[in-house]
């Protein structure tokens, strides 16, 4: 089972959690007072992209010492920036694919890392999927499902069970990766009346959660190892984080 903790900076958030197999709805508020109060917290200089549209997406911490952010700027499509433990260093992998947004990103390893983008390519009718291999970036091959078909979401159990998310014309899709190939997963029979899927985090196999949308209504979705099951949500969620079977967080 693959497990990373992140961390992230709320303001005025809601988080959705799962704790006891009971779903509650919180509400964090954290004042500018609060936050610069915070222990252990200090600032670090990220180094300029030379481009106003620069942005970040999420951010996979490896280790104390190996820290990757990652995001998008307009000139130069991906932008990965890495921690060392003392300063941030900055490059863009793929400045040929200067149409592909990242969403997510996945690290099984520090040598065995994969990101997710939106697709904005009207050429290309594939999902994006980028590889780590510990030294370079590559883009995967993945299974044609449309023009501007975004995958959103993104994780891992092990290296030969790896799940990504995403929307294209209103319908949800699902790939997955055995080891050898991205295959698309056929849509269960509760993705039914669904738009779009927003995020994913498994435990296990067994255990994984998407979260979805559809008109006016939100979902969180869940598969057990042969069977899905949708259980609407209180507040649309963007991002998931599976700690344990009982304790499942999504902002």
């Amino acid at each position: 089972m693959v497990k990373r903790r992140k961390v992230v900076l709320l303001s005025i958030s809601f988080l959705v959690v799962l704790l006891g197999g009971i779903l509650a709805t919180i509400q964090i508020q954290r004042s500018r007072q609060t936050a610069h109060a915070a222990q252990g917290w200090q600032t670090v200089t990220s180094p300029s992209t030379d481009d106003l549209t620069s942005r970040l997406t999420d951010v996979e911490a490896i280790s104390s010492n190996n820290v990757l952010a990652f995001g998008y700027t307009a000139t130069k499509g991906l932008l990965v920036q890495q921690w060392n433990g003392t300063q941030l260093t900055t490059s863009n992998p793929f400045t040929q694919y200067p149409n592909f947004e990242p969403n997510q990103v996945e690290a099984v390893s520090d040598s065995n890392i994969y990101i997710v983008a939106n697709n904005n390519d009207q050429h290309d009718k594939k999902p994006f999927i980028a590889h780590f291999n510990g030294s370079t970036w590559e883009r995967v091959e993945t299974p044609e499902v449309g023009i501007y078909a975004n995958l959103t979401g993104i994780t891992a159990t092990s290296a030969n069970d790896i799940w990504a998310v995403g929307t294209f014309d209103n319908i949800p899709f699902l790939l997955h990766y055995d080891g050898s190939t991205w295959n698309r997963a056929e849509n269960p029979s509760s993705f039914t009346g669904i738009s779009g899927l927003t995020a994913t985090c498994a435990n296990s196999s067994s255990d994984l959660w998407v979260s979805g949308y559809s008109s006016g209504k939100s979902w969180l979705i869940h598969y057990n190892g042969s069977q899905w099951t949708a259980t609407e949500s209180n507040s649309w969620l963007g991002k998931l984080e599976c700690i344990s079977s009982t304790n499942v967080w999504g902002l």
